[in-house]
């Protein structure tokens, strides 16, 4: 049986270098050691493949809330 954390990286897309993650982190006022910048180029990116998902839905008929 196939767990879901495989499955998810397996349709990811987004790779964010250490750079970009470490330059978010600062824009935030982060300070970040290595075990944790890893783990934020998995998160933000599946973020991101996330947010690419949502951009495709067709919401036109979808009527805005107050």
């Amino acid at each position: 049986m196939k767990s879901k954390k495989k499955g998810r990286q397996k349709g990811r897309k987004t790779k964010l270098t250490e750079k970009e993650v470490r330059h978010v982190a600062f824009l935030a006022g982060l300070e970040l050691d290595v075990d944790k910048v890893k783990k934020f180029q998995v998160q933000l990116g599946e973020v991101l493949d996330y947010i690419e998902k949502l951009k495709k839905l067709k919401t036109g008929k979808v009527k805005p809330t107050n």
